[in-house]
């Protein structure tokens, strides 16, 4: 009987490892933080995030290097400057400066917002926790799709010129191979004109 308890309690402690060990790989699966790793946090503000979330992405030279962790208005009444606060781990924390500053990015037009971190330059000195990096403030949606209007349209004033010039040069070839008459010969000893021949110009 007391075997019988002792086996049970084992294959008991088992599951229960195993229950643990999945939920653990779970979390660092799943987790919008770098776990295992020393990171640092720091800061950041924006007039306009552009749909960035808490747990988007932080990128250094288009690696994840940490996540954004807090998103929150300024304390002062009527500023709507917005502050944003990330962690970078140790990938990046030789890498980004004093001077390295922050933008929001997205992945294709309508792609999920991240933070791009421009490094700076090592004269600057590297990046310590609690620091804040500046920002270089996002396109909006309006200003891409005026872009894009205006690309829209050289391209079709290209297209236009292209088509012009194309019937410009087709219609030239075209006169160039009409036949016309052969005008008369002349510097010859006789007064009678020679009979009009027809020819191509090539």
């Amino acid at each position: 009987m007391a075997r019988k308890r002792t086996s049970q309690v084992k294959v008991g402690l088992f599951a229960l490892v195993v229950l643990a060990a999945f939920l653990t790989a779970v979390v660092v699966l799943t987790s919008k933080t770098s776990l295992f790793r020393t990171t640092i946090t720091l800061h950041s503000k924006f007039k306009d995030i552009a749909g960035l979330i808490e747990g988007s992405e932080v990128r250094l030279s288009g690696v994840t290097v940490g996540f954004v962790n807090g998103i929150q208005f300024s304390s002062q009444a009527g500023d709507a400057t917005v502050y944003v606060n990330f962690s970078v781990d140790d990938r990046g924390l030789d890498r980004v400066m004093k001077n390295g500053k922050v933008t929001i990015a997205s992945l294709g037009l309508l792609g999920k917002k991240y933070l791009e971190i421009s490094p700076g330059t090592a004269d600057s000195g590297r990046v310590q926790d609690g620091d804040m990096l500046e920002s270089v403030e996002p396109a909006s949606m309006s200003e891409a799709f005026d872009k894009f209007n205006r690309i829209l349209d050289d391209i079709g004033g290209t297209a236009a010129y292209l088509k012009t010039l194309f019937a410009s040069i087709t219609a030239k070839k075209a006169r160039k191979r009409t036949c016309r008459a052969r005008s008369p010969a002349f510097g010859t000893s006789s007064a009678k004109w020679r009979p009009a021949a027809a020819f191509c110009i090539r």
